[in-house]
């Protein structure tokens, strides 16, 4: 048998062992490849080492540890939960404190279908506080918590602005409209 490569030299009988071996193996490992190289060159050769990947780590856990550990993930959920909302709960006892004053709000508007009060404490959102109807059917009204200040206001009656004919009247807007102006002093 000659080596392809040079067509003059024959092949040891090392070597022919070893290709009769690779050729009857399917798939050697690692080790036995080492082996065979360090065998076929007989010399001071060192055995080359290849690089094999470590096995993948696999985590386990008993059935028990499964449902203690998802136990205990519920329960530091529900604690900061219960946390949080316990925090958001205290804030308005905190507001009460610092000087929130009830104020009424009532327009006599007995055509009505609608009324709700804007003004800049509640950014001029037109849905956010609705009026209610007084017993007499004539009178709207509403109480709202504000802290001390200086506030402009306006009421929305069926979609149009109207001003508070109980209150003084802001000098100049910016849109044209008649807004009421609301001084509050704390107590």
């Amino acid at each position: 048998m000659r080596d392809p490569r040079d067509g003059n030299r024959e092949l040891s009988p090392r070597l022919r062992a070893a290709i009769q071996v690779l050729k009857e193996s399917s798939a050697p490992d690692a080790t036995w490849r080492a082996e065979l190289l360090r065998r076929v060159d007989g010399s001071n050769v060192d055995v080359i080492q290849i690089a094999t990947r470590p096995a993948p780590r696999r985590w386990s856990l008993r059935p028990s540890m499964a449902i203690a550990a998802g136990l205990v993930c519920a329960l530091l959920g529900a604690g900061t939960s219960a946390a949080l909302l316990l925090s958001r709960r205290s804030e308005p006892r905190v507001a009460a404190e610092s000087g929130v004053l009830p104020v009424r709000f009532q327009l006599v508007a007995p055509d009505a279908g609608q009324v709700s009060l804007v003004g800049d404490f509640n950014r001029w959102d037109p849905v956010a506080l609705p009026l209610r109807r007084s017993a007499d059917g004539r009178t709207w009204e509403l109480e709202v918590r504000l802290r001390p200040g200086r506030y402009s206001y306006s009421f929305v009656v069926d979609g149009r602005l109207a001003r508070d004919p109980a209150a003084p009247q802001e000098a100049g807007d910016d849109y044209g409209s008649p807004n009421s102006v609301l001084l509050l002093r704390g107590s």
